[in-house]
């Protein structure tokens, strides 16, 4: 909830069975974000759902450009 969005950013999703590779999220682990989740509940969300928030999230950080 805290991550600045702009114009022109990319988001980049992993594979459901093994994430992003390490090297890139060791390479830019200061521009990464997760979807904060409890422990004790969901084993994981599918990539579906994660691109879901997220993209939310980044379009209405920046007032849903071009959405009527």
């Amino acid at each position: 909830s805290d991550v600045s969005y702009a114009r022109g950013d990319a988001l980049v999703f992993g594979k459901e069975t093994a994430g992003l590779p390490s090297t890139l999220v060791d390479e830019r682990f200061s521009r990464s974000i997760r979807i904060p989740m409890r422990q004790d509940s969901a084993r994981s969300l599918n990539l579906s759902t994660s691109v879901g928030i997220v993209a939310y999230a980044a379009l209405a950080a920046l007032g849903f450009p071009g959405l009527h």
